[in-house]
């Protein structure tokens, strides 16, 4: 696997977007180099994956969103799928930043942050709903550890938010990385797990993303490659990310 450094990321990375001191914290030299690590390894293999796809296919349904995920199709099968059944889901943008927040009080339904909304795809909006995001997952008390949790009901602390990040067709035109424009959906699938994965697992939450569409194996699989490079980038248990598509 490519590997870059910290030391000499911004000759890798070019930021075209403006970058107000407040940006920063999403767009440090770490979280740019674990994008560009996503980028190098694994951006032939996308447009790869475009190319055997029926890509007016795609187009024509990026947007439309499902009212409920009631038989989610997992990238990665596990227990955790029954969860997003017979769920209150609701599907928000990036700016509202009281419904991110409440994903995490009890009793709260599902909810997508979408990346994908018309709303949410300025440069300003997709970095701002990061800082949002970011903000509440480390600093929410709401998701502190409760000792008195039965370990049987944990389940219903894992899946309250999910990331629906942008189309693998589309690229971030923000952002370069050896001077190819990076995925849009690298961008914002890499940007949330650095920065809050780690936060998640050890408050007893999972990371989990809505990957809409997936219905060609090599799709999947890409999805699937890239959840363990990044779990073992940050030294998690291979495994607990989980997807529903």
């Amino acid at each position: 696997m490519i590997s870059t450094s910290t030391k000499n990321i911004y000759s890798i990375v070019d930021i075209k977007g403006k970058v107000p001191f407040s940006y920063k914290q999403i767009l440090s030299s770490k979280a740019l180099k674990f994008i560009a690590d996503l980028h190098l390894n694994f951006n032939e293999r996308r447009l790869e994956v475009l190319s055997s796809l029926d890509s007016a296919h795609n187009v024509n349904n990026l947007n439309t969103l499902p009212h409920s995920l009631t038989r989610p199709k997992n990238i990665r099968n596990g227990e955790l799928a029954y969860e997003l059944t017979y769920r209150k889901i609701e599907i928000i943008s990036l700016d509202e930043r009281d419904l991110i927040k409440e994903a995490f009080y009890p009793l709260s339904g599902l909810y997508i942050v979408d990346f994908e909304n018309k709303l949410s795809s300025s440069w300003e909006n997709i970095i701002e709903g990061q800082i949002t995001i970011k903000d509440i997952i480390n600093n929410n008390p709401m998701i502190e550890p409760d000792e008195n949790v039965d370990s049987d009901t944990l389940v219903e602390k894992l899946v309250q938010l999910m990331i629906h990040p942008r189309s693998l067709y589309l690229n971030e035109k923000n952002i370069q990385v050896d001077k190819e424009p990076i995925s849009a959906a690298f961008f914002d699938f890499g940007l949330f797990f650095f920065h809050n994965a780690k936060k998640l697992v050890e408050q007893g939450f999972t990371p989990y993303f809505y990957l809409r569409n997936i219905d060609n194996h090599l799709e999947a699989k890409l999805w699937n490659d890239i959840f363990i490079f990044a779990e073992e980038q940050l030294h998690l248990p291979i495994g607990i990310t989980k997807a529903a598509a």
